[in-house]
């Protein structure tokens, strides 16, 4: 592989640390105190994928922009900024076409709350801490495709993890930290059943509430918030998160059935590390009240459960050439076959680090029997070339 010129003041292989996304709006002092900053995100897929359903193989390749972002950013006082990204994921990935242009962080950061350094707020459309994964910027993953399970947990209590909602977050020197958050939970579109059937209506629904601690134990192994490290530096951390969302009313069967009084709960386990040019992470969820089938007169629940591990290996005389492997296990219905296994064999080259990426990935999803017969791949296998600019 032909390394890509670069210049002397780049700090080659890292990227962010040095060079931040995006570009000061230059503005007049004597007019305004609000700072500017403006950037944008690429990540494209080229991919191939073979899927067995109902015993016949089918094949199929594709070209998408994986994601599609404007980020804007503007400070003002000393301690206030507000965030904003608008996003167009998914262009042209299967049959999705164009789409639309949506908002997905805007939040309004507020620190040194009650007089204190290491306390801030953030409010209205922030993440809500339910992974690791999920709550890392995807322009820092590792594969820009997040392990499935942690996608059914991100709209397990709150949509999309950033329905509106209001965090007290505590961070005392990389090593001990929380999120405290109340906001809103789910809607009918993303409220779905193990089968992936969702309801007509959402009729109402309590607040979510929950929180999250993190620990890094050890003094020089603070807490980093990214999977990639460039093979430089070391942290361990590890944490644990419960949410809950509680009196969910809902209406199905073309609006014919009204249920009240649903629960839903989420519990997040993680511990990462890294050394050097090695990376290890692990998450495992507990859902509480998974229901399999809105489709049926009286509904089945059972917890659900899941995780993942992932490594990573840095060959930073190689070019940053970093081969990962990643594995997933999730039990979408306890004890009744509805098992999902995944594994993932990938390799990126960190160009300009998170800045400019090429990766390629191969990924094996195995399903049990009966999501199977719900038309669902009993196998299936993608390979994808990816790439990621940001600036």
């Amino acid at each position: 592989m032909i390394p890509i010129a670069l210049s002397q003041d780049f700090d080659f292989g890292e990227g962010e640390s040095k060079f931040s996304w995006g570009e000061p709006l230059n503005t007049d002092k004597k007019l305004t105190d609000l700072n500017l900053k403006i950037g944008f995100r690429l990540q494209t897929g080229l991919e191939n994928q073979k899927e067995v359903i109902n015993g016949v193989e089918q094949n199929s390749s594709d070209f998408y922009a994986r994601r599609l972002r404007f980020q804007f950013q503007g400070k003002f006082l000393k301690t206030a900024s507000y965030y904003m990204d608008l996003r167009n994921d998914r262009v042209d990935q299967d049959d999705r076409g164009d789409r639309q242009f949506t908002i997905g962080d805007a939040y309004l950061q507020i620190k040194n709350i009650f007089g204190s350094r290491y306390l801030k707020l953030k409010l209205l459309r922030a993440k809500v801490d339910v992974s690791r994964t999920q709550t890392i910027s995807s322009s820092r993953l590792i594969f820009q495709d997040r392990p499935g399970v942690t996608d059914f947990a991100a709209d397990y209590v709150s949509e999309g993890r950033r329905a509106s909602n209001l965090q007290i977050l505590g961070n005392y020197k990389r090593r001990y930290m929380f999120q405290a958050v109340v906001g809103d939970g789910i809607q009918s579109d993303i409220f779905t059943d193990v089968l992936g059937n969702t309801v007509d209506s959402v009729e109402g629904q309590n607040l979510m509430i929950g929180g999250k601690i993190k620990i890094a134990p050890f003094k020089g192994w603070e807490e980093v918030a990214t999977e990639t490290f460039f093979g430089k530096g070391k942290h361990f951390t590890f944490g644990f998160g419960q949410f809950n969302l509680s009196n969910v009313r809902y209406k199905r069967f073309n609006d014919t059935i009204l249920e009240t009084g649903y629960d839903r709960s989420l519990q997040n386990y993680e511990l990462s590390f890294h050394y050097g040019a090695f990376s290890f992470v692990s998450e495992y969820f507990v859902f509480g009240n998974t229901i399999l089938n809105f489709d049926t007169p009286n509904l089945r629940m059972s917890d659900s459960n899941g995780g993942y591990i992932q490594t990573e290996y840095v060959f930073e005389r190689l070019n940053f050439i970093s081969p990962f492997y990643r594995y997933e296990t999730w039990d979408r219905f306890t004890g009744a076959g509805y098992t999902e296994k995944s594994t993932t064999y990938g390799a990126n080259y960190y160009a300009k680090g998170n800045k400019m990426r090429f990766g390629l990935q191969y990924t094996n999803t195995k399903r049990g029997d009966n999501l199977a017969s719900n038309s669902e791949a009993v196998n299936e296998s993608r390979l994808i070339l990816t790439s990621q600019w940001h600036y």
